[in-house]
């Protein structure tokens, strides 16, 4: 009876050391999946933190966009102001560079005459001088004919 007790004992003594090594055994491979699932976890909110970092990079990317529509619109408007003056300017332009043109001329044939005024003054000039020569001329003919008369008289 004492070998069977023993038996029966190493037998249950087996059975434990069985039942310990499949509790470690257990114990261990609950332990690697808690470490698994640590590790996954932490994966997992990285690329939580990544995710929301592109998402964010994602909207500001959006606010920019939307920003810089607005300065384009804005510069196009300023563009198609400065065009419009541009072109306001060089009609502008054109008409000032008639009217010198027009001025020019005008100018040129009022120089034009006045030299002319000036050729037919000259000339008129000699003739009013030539004249006014010959007036005293004649005046002293007459006087001097009035004298020789009045000396025969005498």
């Amino acid at each position: 009876s004492s070998g069977i007790n023993a038996e029966y004992g190493r037998a249950k003594e087996e059975e434990m050391r069985k039942a310990m090594e499949e509790a470690e055994a257990t114990a261990k491979a609950k332990k690697e999946l808690e470490e698994k699932f640590e590790k996954l976890q932490t994966e997992r909110n990285a690329i939580q933190t990544e995710l929301e970092k592109e998402r964010q990079a994602a909207i500001d990317a959006e606010e920019m966009v939307f920003k810089l529509e607005g300065k384009q619109k804005d510069l196009e408007e300023e563009n198609n102001e400065l065009i419009d003056r541009i072109e306001e300017e060089e009609e502008n332009n054109f008409s000032v560079a008639e009217m010198k043109r027009a001025v020019e001329s005008e100018l040129s044939k009022t120089q034009e005459e006045m030299r002319l005024l000036g050729e037919k003054l000259k000339s008129a000039g000699g003739d009013i001088a030539g004249k006014e020569q010959e007036l005293k001329d004649k005046d002293a003919e007459d006087m001097l004919r009035k004298y020789k008369a009045k000396a025969e008289k005498e």
